[in-house]
């Protein structure tokens, strides 16, 4: 799961939120979490910041399996 926009406010250790579990790699844009006054240190555990390139990649890797909501 790769959060955007607002929804990285979902990905902040202090935000309880059932949809992040253990078994899905989670990852907030790193740029949404600046913009928006916060940073790295503040994630929950388990999610992990990326930028542009690696958000491109991971939709790659998937091999055009992309679901988007926004």
């Amino acid at each position: 799961m790769f959060l955007l926009q607002d929804a990285v406010l979902a990905a902040l250790a202090h935000t309880p939120n059932a949809a992040l579990t253990p078994d899905i790699d989670c990852y907030a844009l790193d740029e949404d979490l600046t913009l928006r006054g916060f940073g790295v240190h503040q994630l929950a555990p388990g999610v992990h910041s990326a930028g542009y390139s690696a958000l491109v990649e991971l939709m790659l890797e998937r091999d055009g399996k992309v679901i988007g909501a926004l």
